[in-house]
């Protein structure tokens, strides 16, 4: 008896082999290709509590100017934006002072489960570091 494969069974396993490669390689080159994590995950932000501010965001630390990239407008979050992906630091303008709050996920800005988080940012630019939402609530004053 032999235990030979028939020249059709080995055209059909070579062929399965062949597919199972070039589907893997296609997939590791798309993997090699996808953007680098940033310090806020997608699916964390910050979020404008201002009523009447814009805050400025900072896309990598410790950034390439010396105020901010973009800015997001009162009441708005860092994914509505043109670059809801990358927030790394924010920044507080001359004049003006912030509360920081934070919370695990995405909540509305008025929400009660906002959790204040240490003492309020002088002007300046700060980094944001963590796995969660920081809503930034700036004022006119000293801190």
């Amino acid at each position: 008896m032999n235990n030979d494969l028939s020249v059709g069974a080995r055209l059909r396993v070579r062929g399965l082999i062949l597919s199972f490669v070039a589907a893997l390689t296609a997939a590791l080159s798309l993997v090699a290709t996808a953007e680098p994590s940033s310090a806020l995950s997608p699916d964390k932000g910050v979020v404008n509590g201002s009523s009447t501010l814009n805050i400025g965001l900072i896309e990598v630390w410790p950034g390439r100017t010396s105020t901010y990239d973009f800015y997001i407008p009162p009441y708005t979050d860092s994914q509505s934006v043109e670059a809801p992906h990358r927030v790394q630091g924010v920044y507080i303008g001359p004049g003006y002072c912030a509360q920081r709050w934070t919370y695990p996920t995405r909540i509305a800005t008025n929400s009660t489960l906002w959790k204040r988080a240490g003492t309020d940012f002088p002007p300046g630019r700060y980094q944001l570091l963590g796995d969660f939402w920081v809503k930034i609530v700036a004022y006119r004053g000293t801190c």
